[in-house]
């Protein structure tokens, strides 16, 4: 019944459901159209730390105030321009600063959304050059054709519906 009401795609016993995940994952990689030889990049763990309410990563900080039932996310722009090439892009990886922003926006609003469900309103703030995240974004928009660019682009749409679907008053300041 569920896959005739399309709530799922199919029903597999438990038995054969790695077989059947391998296959997907085989038949999902095959439509992707990266260049073959070209091996990706390593999404290396992000470097989080919690000093009391406050929790900083390279480019995002989140303070959080439960007595006023406030999160203040604090993104920081880039410190250098962006890569001359998409050589340089791909060998920067998870290190690349619009990805390297996104993942840990995405982490801190996941954080939030499992382990503070007393916070109400989220602030958003942003430090930096604004010249240098439009470069930054005409880099990426200059590149989409790119594999690595437009899965950053991807990413980022995501990141932002999350924020979107939050379930928390939004404040951009």
């Amino acid at each position: 019944r569920a896959v005739d009401w399309r709530l799922v795609d199919e029903i597999v016993a438990a038995p054969k459901l790695d077989e059947i995940v391998a296959a997907r994952a085989k038949e999902f990689a095959a439509r992707s159209d990266r260049p073959s030889g070209v091996s990706g990049i390593a999404l290396t763990p992000l470097a989080k730390k919690w000093t009391g309410d406050t929790c900083e990563y390279r480019s995002v900080t989140v303070a959080i105030d439960r007595a006023a039932r406030l999160a203040t996310i604090t993104l920081r722009g880039p410190d250098l321009p962006p890569p001359a090439s998409l050589v340089e892009m791909e060998k920067l990886g998870a290190e690349f600063w619009p990805l390297r922003l996104a993942r840990e926006l995405d982490d801190a609003i996941l954080d939030l959304r499992s382990n503070e469900g007393d916070i109400a309103v989220i602030v958003f703030k942003s430090e930096g050059d604004p010249a240098q995240v439009l470069a930054y974004d005409a880099f990426l928009d200059a590149n989409i054709s790119n594999w690595l660019a437009r899965e950053i682009s991807l990413y980022w749409k995501r990141v932002l519906k999350r924020v979107d679907l939050t379930s928390r008053s939004l404040v951009a300041i």
